[in-house]
């Protein structure tokens, strides 16, 4: 949780995590994240200043979310299922 806490949580508007999922728009504290998600990857991009995080549900192994920081466009987060995880990284190639 060293990148969340570093890179992810200073972003928060409070302490609420504000994310996309296919039904809407959704919110969970930062507390509840910090103890029921881990960390499995993260890809920096300094070059065009684009970093992303993602994290897995320890209660729930089969969704992942993704926090997306940019310079231009600040922070984002949308929640996924393993299956779009694993398809997303097909298409970028990581």
């Amino acid at each position: 949780m060293e990148k969340f806490k570093g890179n992810i949580a200073p972003l928060l508007e409070g302490s609420e995590i504000r994310y996309q999922t296919s039904g809407g728009v959704k919110s969970m504290s930062a507390d509840y994240f910090s103890g029921n998600f881990r960390e499995i990857m993260a890809t920096e991009l300094p070059n065009i200043g684009q970093s992303s995080y993602y994290y897995q549900s320890i209660g729930n192994p089969d969704l992942v979310m993704h926090f997306r920081i940019s310079e231009t466009a600040g922070l984002s987060a949308t929640l996924l299922h393993c299956s779009d995880f694993e398809s997303k990284l097909k298409e970028t190639g990581i």
